[in-house]
């Protein structure tokens, strides 16, 4: 709500919320992930008397990429779903925008298209970024 009274019928506030938003629970996702990395990477490394800044970087952030990337996959529709929410009530440009249109006016068939576009588009992006979780960790499913 604040992002309405800073830039009022902006463009830029989609932007700023769907960040915040992805950027948030990205941040708590890492985090809860690099606290439950078994303790055999992080115990057999100290042995051998790597420092923790070394094993943070290169052994537990390598292990929690691939559960990061199927947390943003899984996260695609929830934040198409606030970023629509968002601009239907901002009015600002946008889906929301249209959405709000299509419901005042009662027009099914424009509602019916306004979802296809949406799916379209949710599936799109799904398929692309499931494409690169297994182009680049294909060593976990």
């Amino acid at each position: 709500i604040i992002l309405f009274y800073w830039f009022p019928h902006s463009e830029v506030t989609n932007f700023i919320f769907a960040f915040l938003i992805s950027f948030s629970s990205f941040m708590f996702r890492t985090k809860h992930l690099g606290e439950n990395v078994g303790s055999e990477y992080t115990l057999s490394l100290q042995s051998f008397g790597i420092t923790t800044n070394s094993i943070t970087r290169n052994v537990i952030w390598k292990a929690i990429q691939p559960d990061l990337i199927a947390f943003i996959i899984k996260q695609n529709i929830y934040l198409w779903a606030s970023v629509v929410i968002f601009e239907y009530v901002n009015l600002g440009f946008g889906l929301g925008t249209i959405l709000r249109k299509v419901l005042q006016f009662k027009d099914l068939s424009a509602l019916i298209m306004l979802f296809i576009i949406i799916g379209i588009s949710i599936f799109i992006s799904t398929q692309m970024m499931k494409y690169i979780k297994n182009k680049f960790y294909s060593w976990k499913a």
